[in-house]
């Protein structure tokens, strides 16, 4: 597996943000487990902590529709959070997780690959926010 699994978060807040693209790296050792959130439309990462100290998650939060104008912040530019149709279980967003984590031998990183949600005609979900708690 490689050494860090990589969350790419695709949403119209502005560079400057703290809620904006980017990319997110995890190294795998920090990695306890990853859990679905109500309707598939989160998915936690637990991270492992050492003793005595406060549990920490990565909560990312997942969208079908991303915005691709963050110049316009009234508008149509503001960060566009479609949640997704709750996901076949084959699509659920941890186990996009865990197949990162297994994915890669010998490389340094493995991306996230999001599924499609659940939708009449399904739509691909992307990660649109992550928090750290």
């Amino acid at each position: 597996m490689g050494k860090f699994i990589k969350f790419q978060i695709r949403n119209a807040a502005t560079a400057t943000s703290a809620t904006g693209n980017r990319d997110i790296l995890i190294n795998v050792d920090d990695i306890a487990s990853s859990i679905d959130g109500a309707a598939g439309a989160t998915v936690v990462v637990a991270l492992k902590d050492p003793v005595g100290a406060a549990a920490s998650f990565w909560t990312f939060t997942l969208g079908t529709t991303v915005n691709s104008d963050p110049a316009d912040t009234t508008g149509a530019g503001v960060v566009a959070n479609v949640a997704p149709t709750a996901p076949t279980s084959q699509n659920m967003p941890s186990q996009s997780v865990n197949r990162a984590l297994t994915a890669n031998p010998g490389g340094v990183s493995s991306s996230v690959q999001l599924g499609l949600d659940g939708a009449g005609t399904p739509l691909r979900m992307y990660f649109t926010q992550a928090v750290l708690t």
